[in-house]
């Protein structure tokens, strides 16, 4: 088996070139992730939270009306005639 007789200096470089490709790399990857998690983002919050208001809305108007409706019949069985006391 033959070995490779290199200087230091092209060792070290050789290892500098490696981690430097492997982190380009990395970077390129959580890059990529970044991205897909920035489009899941803008997909909630342009579609879901919207709709989430309006369904509020709709809620807190559907409790205002029952609690109108409630009071009319409570009014009106209170001044029913024929009741006493």
């Amino acid at each position: 088996m033959s070995h490779l007789r290199l200087t230091i200096g092209v060792k070290v470089g050789v290892a500098f070139t490696i981690l430097f490709v492997t982190v380009g790399g990395l970077g390129g990857v959580a890059i990529n992730g970044v991205s897909d998690l920035n489009a899941a983002a803008a997909e909630i919050r342009n579609n879901w939270l919207p709709a989430a208001q309006v369904n509020g809305r709709l809620i807190a108007a559907m409790k205002e009306h029952r609690l109108a409706t409630s009071r009319i019949l409570i009014v009106t069985a209170a001044d029913a005639p024929g009741r006493t006391g």
